[in-house]
Protein backbone atom coordinates (compact mmCIF):
# COMPACT_ATOMS: atom_id res chain seq x y z
CA UNK A 1 0.00 0.00 0.00
CA UNK A 2 1.18 3.58 -0.66
CA UNK A 3 1.54 5.41 2.61
CA UNK A 4 1.15 9.37 2.59
CA UNK A 5 1.65 11.39 5.90
CA UNK A 6 1.00 14.73 6.47
CA UNK A 7 1.06 17.47 9.62
CA UNK A 8 -1.54 20.38 9.01
CA UNK A 9 -4.37 21.97 10.49
CA UNK A 10 -7.33 19.39 10.55
CA UNK A 11 -10.70 19.60 11.15
CA UNK A 12 -11.91 16.84 14.00
CA UNK A 13 -15.73 16.17 14.72
CA UNK A 14 -16.71 15.96 17.97
CA UNK A 15 -16.20 12.70 19.57
CA UNK A 16 -18.11 11.36 22.81
CA UNK A 17 -16.93 8.56 24.75
CA UNK A 18 -19.05 7.84 27.90
CA UNK A 19 -18.50 11.21 30.36
CA UNK A 20 -15.54 12.91 28.00
CA UNK A 21 -16.71 14.85 25.73
CA UNK A 22 -14.03 16.53 22.68
CA UNK A 23 -14.81 19.64 20.87
CA UNK A 24 -15.13 20.23 17.11
CA UNK A 25 -12.53 22.22 15.69
CA UNK A 26 -9.29 22.76 13.99
CA UNK A 27 -6.26 20.83 15.66
CA UNK A 28 -2.88 20.35 14.34
CA UNK A 29 -2.61 16.60 13.84
CA UNK A 30 -0.27 14.19 11.78
CA UNK A 31 -2.06 12.40 9.57
CA UNK A 32 -1.13 8.68 8.28
CA UNK A 33 -2.76 7.63 5.30
CA UNK A 34 -2.56 4.02 3.93
CA UNK A 35 -3.64 2.34 1.20
CA UNK A 36 -7.14 4.66 -0.42
CA UNK A 37 -7.29 5.98 3.30
CA UNK A 38 -10.90 5.40 4.11
CA UNK A 39 -10.78 3.56 6.79
CA UNK A 40 -12.32 5.57 9.77
CA UNK A 41 -10.04 4.28 13.22
CA UNK A 42 -7.82 7.45 13.68
CA UNK A 43 -8.95 7.66 17.76
CA UNK A 44 -8.75 4.31 18.18
CA UNK A 45 -5.14 3.77 16.56
CA UNK A 46 -4.12 6.84 18.28
CA UNK A 47 -5.85 6.18 21.81
CA UNK A 48 -7.02 2.40 21.96
CA UNK A 49 -7.40 2.41 25.42
CA UNK A 50 -10.53 4.80 24.96
CA UNK A 51 -12.04 2.22 22.06
CA UNK A 52 -10.83 -0.90 24.12
CA UNK A 53 -12.12 0.72 27.73
CA UNK A 54 -15.46 1.82 25.81
CA UNK A 55 -15.86 -0.93 23.70
CA UNK A 56 -18.63 -2.63 26.20
CA UNK A 57 -19.96 0.22 27.00
CA UNK A 58 -20.39 2.59 23.69
CA UNK A 59 -19.16 2.97 20.36
CA UNK A 60 -17.97 6.05 19.35
CA UNK A 61 -20.63 8.73 17.96
CA UNK A 62 -18.77 10.07 15.11
CA UNK A 63 -16.98 9.25 12.39
CA UNK A 64 -14.21 11.24 10.64
CA UNK A 65 -14.59 12.12 6.83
Amino acid sequence: YSVNINIDNFYFPTKNYGDISLPAGLYDALRVEIGEAKGKNWWCVMYPPLCLDMATESAPSDDID
